[in-house]
């Protein structure tokens, strides 16, 4: 594993997650698992360079989560008793790259944080996540080396906080490289819709 010395949302930081690309947020989209993008968005994207634009209403978003993330670190810090530090890494090979919202010293536990929403806190006081956030945490494992993940939906609050301990999926972990493999493949072979003339 590689530590890069970028902080989260700066331009250092997505110069590095354009060059390596396989990322752990983009896992669930090349599995058909997300429910923002279809997997072929993403590979439209990927063939193309072409992402739609940030919408100031997500920017609010984006920015709102992370000042809750920043709050949600403290408590969970208070929680297990040790800083969490948030951290960018790739594999060895450069192939896969992850970003944390906070990792121990050590390096054995991870911390995952999402914008309260009631339907997230269900899933997790049911015990059952979607895909589209097992994907993400399953490759930040397979890049860290994680033991757990603290995976936790607050708005920063102890009053609005639910979160779950998260060990891996192993099946899930051993297929990431075949599945970024052939995701590569696709982008390869990819043809753009043809634009028909109007008469």
């Amino acid at each position: 594993m590689i530590i890069h010395d970028v902080q989260q949302g700066s331009p250092e930081w997505h110069d590095l997650r354009n060059r390596v690309k396989h990322t752990a947020s983009d896992l669930a989209a090349i599995r058909g698992n997300s429910k923002y993008k279809t997997r072929a968005q993403a590979i439209k994207e990927a063939a193309t360079g072409i992402k739609p634009e940030i919408s100031e209403f997500q920017q609010r978003r984006f920015d709102e989560g992370h000042a809750t993330e920043a709050a949600a670190r403290t408590i969970v810090e208070q929680m297990i008793g040790e800083d969490l530090y948030p951290a960018t890494a790739t594999t060895d090979d450069g192939y896969l790259l992850a970003s944390s919202d906070g990792a121990t010293m050590l390096g054995d536990t991870g911390f995952e944080h999402k914008l309260w929403n009631e339907e997230l806190v269900s899933q997790i006081r049911s015990g059952k996540l979607h895909p589209m956030y097992t994907d993400q945490m399953d490759q930040q494992i397979a890049v860290f080396g994680f033991d757990k993940i603290i995976f936790v939906c607050s708005d920063g609050t102890k009053e609005k906080f639910a979160w779950l301990g998260y060990t891996g999926d192993k099946e899930s972990i051993a297929r990431i490289r075949a599945d970024w493999a052939q995701f590569d493949e696709d982008v390869a072979s990819y043809q753009p819709e043809a634009i028909e003339s109007k008469p």
